[in-house]
């Protein structure tokens, strides 16, 4: 059994950059001593796949379906783990302000249920995941610099539309790469996965935020272009389901394993 992988690592100088404060980089270096190498902090995320003796035989691995699941979650949870904050001392906004800023954002909700179905006909999986992935990472990167309340919201809805559309694709290439008979555990390590990315993002969150509540967003936005770079590498080719066979499916069950 030959295997495939492919690996992206995103690397920050919290040691040497020159967008810190003095005082910031020391809390940093204080607070993630545990993490940095050099003082730098590493990102990584990485694709692995098992190809069989005949490329294009049998099922595609669940391995593009299920996995990369956790990453996205640290990305989510990384600004949403300190929002409340960044709204009251960034933004300006009260609880009711704040409330409302949520409820626009979820008219990008809906508004990403109604255009995902769209997007993926024209696009095709691989090309709306990517797009919805750097979508992420823009909206993130600009909510890090803004003081606007207006701009945050409408930043916020075209957030949640991004983890809409990337959710509904994600799933649906997930049940259609997946054999039947695995379908349960492959969904369940993915969702495993994510919710052990969406705790690691929390605490991180927590950690960067007592910093500056602009990092954890700005982390959040590096993280969701490590995804972007990743769903390019990991989905390349036909993202059909082949034929889902005994065979197949006892190649896939072994690699799970």
């Amino acid at each position: 059994m030959n295997t495939t992988g492919s690996r992206v690592e995103l690397v920050w100088d919290a040691a040497g950059s020159a967008s810190l404060t003095p005082h910031q980089r020391e809390r940093i270096l204080q607070r993630l001593c545990g993490c940095l190498v050099g003082g730098a902090l590493t990102i990584a995320a990485s694709h692995h796949r098992a190809q069989g003796p005949q490329p294009g035989s049998g099922p595609r691995t669940p391995g593009r379906a299920g996995r990369g699941c956790a990453a996205p979650g640290v990305g989510y949870m990384l600004p949403f783990s300190i929002l409340v904050l960044f709204a009251e001392e960034r933004l300006g906004l009260n609880a009711t302000g704040y409330g409302l800023r949520l409820a626009f954002s979820a008219l990008g909700g809906l508004f990403g249920s109604f255009l995902a179905p769209r997007l993926r006909t024209w696009l095709g999986y691989r090309w709306t995941i990517v797009a919805s992935l750097l979508l992420g990472a823009l909206t993130l990167g600009g909510l890090a610099v803004t003081t606007d309340p207006i701009v945050a919201g409408v930043l916020l809805a075209l957030y949640i539309l991004h983890a809409v559309v990337w959710s509904i694709c994600a799933l649906s290439l997930r049940q259609r790469l997946v054999p039947d008979a695995l379908l349960g555990r492959v969904g369940g390590a993915a969702r495993v996965l994510g919710l052990l990315g969406l705790a690691a993002g929390s605490a991180l969150g927590g950690m960067l935020g007592a910093i500056d509540l602009s990092i954890p967003v700005a982390g959040g936005a590096v993280v969701f272009v490590g995804c972007c770079l990743l769903a390019v590498i990991a989905l390349r080719g036909d993202l059909t389901a082949d034929d889902r066979s005994a065979v197949g499916a006892r190649e896939v069950d072994a690699e799970l394993r």
